[in-house]
């Protein structure tokens, strides 16, 4: 039962995310992003899942030094929820980014 247990208890790890941050870039609807997770290492993948309510994307996220980024396209005046997937091949662990990421006129915006 220890394999049970220690499986049972990993698939529940928290994960948070510290110094979040969009940014639009010239082009207009793309968006870079970046930010520093609480679980880190070459044993894990990274996945941005975007989401519109009607349309997904999953944008995969290169982690690098502890930090990770990627780019993103949007379209103007519709809100995106982000979310974070690390695996490590055996389990998935989320995190909500934001539920309002919009994208204006002249900024990217997120609550």
């Amino acid at each position: 039962h220890k394999n049970d247990v220690n499986g049972t208890l990993q698939a529940k790890m928290q994960i948070t995310v510290s110094a979040l941050k969009f940014t639009r870039l010239s082009d207009g609807n793309t968006v870079s992003f970046h930010f520093i997770p609480s679980i880190i290492g070459d044993k894990y993948t990274y996945t941005l899942h975007l989401s519109d309510g009607i349309d997904k994307k999953q944008i995969e996220v290169e982690c690098r030094d502890g930090k990770c980024a990627g780019k993103l396209k949007l379209n103007t005046g519709k809100t995106y929820s982000a979310t974070l997937v690390i695996s490590d091949g055996e389990n998935e662990f989320t995190t909500k980014l934001t539920n309002s990421l919009r994208l204006n006129q002249n900024t990217v915006l997120w609550e």
